[in-house]
């Protein structure tokens, strides 16, 4: 970014003093992979979960949103016709705007909402709130520390991805700025993924 920051500059015939050489760019260490829910551990959850927290958390496990992406939704947000959910600039990370396909279980779950389908559709949540709300769940059924609300949209990249929905789609239904961001955090594949991808090979059968 300060490369980026003085290279501007000078184009722009900044008189002022500005570094005749670049800046080195540091070496950081490879982040940790994402931790996502298995499905038995997904079906405590809801189990669990009271039906209005429950069809929350169905939110985040069949769209990928973040947190306050699925609190900002409204209702004018959602066309159930043509089956897609719209997450609006002033909704999504850094103003960008998507569009997520609703399949059919969380059709299911949008269609059974009861009273007036108008204004925010989780209008009963705040940020702070809803995160206690999991964190206390997550207690209850001996969810291990490590695992947040995060872990939901981690589940829900690494489970497309596990399943040979290409990086692409995946990046796009997340948000992601650029695949590269999309490959650095959800291309971690879990144990039976790499088992069934190595029994593929048979040299030598």
């Amino acid at each position: 970014m300060l490369n980026t920051a003085i290279h501007q500059a000078k184009s722009l015939g900044w008189k002022g003093d500005l570094p005749e050489k670049t800046f080195k760019q540091l070496k950081l260490p490879d982040t940790e992979p994402p931790k996502w829910i298995t499905e038995d551990q997904i079906q405590i959850l809801l189990t669990n979960a009271d039906s209005e927290f429950k069809a929350y958390l169905q939110f985040l496990l069949h769209t990928g949103c973040r947190r306050n992406e699925a609190l900002g939704v409204t209702w004018e947000d959602i066309d159930l016709v043509k089956r897609q959910i719209l997450i609006r600039g002033e909704v999504g990370k850094m103003g960008k705007r998507r569009s997520i396909p609703i399949n059919d279980v969380l059709y299911k779950v949008l269609y059974k909402f009861r009273g007036v389908r108008t204004g925010l559709l989780f209008p009963n949540y705040q940020s702070n709130q809803i995160s206690m709300k999991f964190r206390r769940l997550a207690r209850k059924i001996d969810l291990p520390r490590e695992y947040s609300l995060h872990s939901l949209r981690s589940t829900f990249g690494s489970a497309l991805i596990n399943k040979g929905i290409d990086i692409y789609t995946v990046s796009k239904l997340l948000g992601h700025s650029s695949v590269k961001v999309t490959e650095k955090h959800y291309l971690a594949l879990d144990p039976e993924h790499v088992k069934s991808a190595i029994n593929q090979l048979d040299y030598g059968k």
